[in-house]
């Protein structure tokens, strides 16, 4: 995935979010989740984009941009804050 790097939040930020909305998807581990109103509808075929979030062992972290489900499921897990993420 191009131009996609993880960035850190605050744990209050990200329990924030994981309890303002319903997650559009989520995975248990590592702890992801998309937040559950999308972002915008300019993914292929205007399909929904959502802001992705995720729990490790070295923090919170939520993405430098909006992806779809299907590039959600692709993403690399172990990527850090100074990796992008590629597909």
């Amino acid at each position: 995935m191009q131009d996609f790097t993880w960035t850190p939040i605050s744990e209050e930020t990200y329990d924030y979010r994981l309890e303002a909305l319903w997650p559009a998807c989520n995975m248990k581990r590592p702890r992801m989740f998309l937040l559950g109103e999308p972002y915008d509808h300019e993914g292929d075929g205007y399909s929904a984009r959502y802001l992705a979030h995720m729990q490790d062992t070295d923090g919170y972290w939520t993405g430098s941009r909006p992806v779809t489900r299907s590039e959600f499921m692709a993403l690399d897990r172990r990527a850090s804050s100074s990796e992008a993420v590629a597909s």
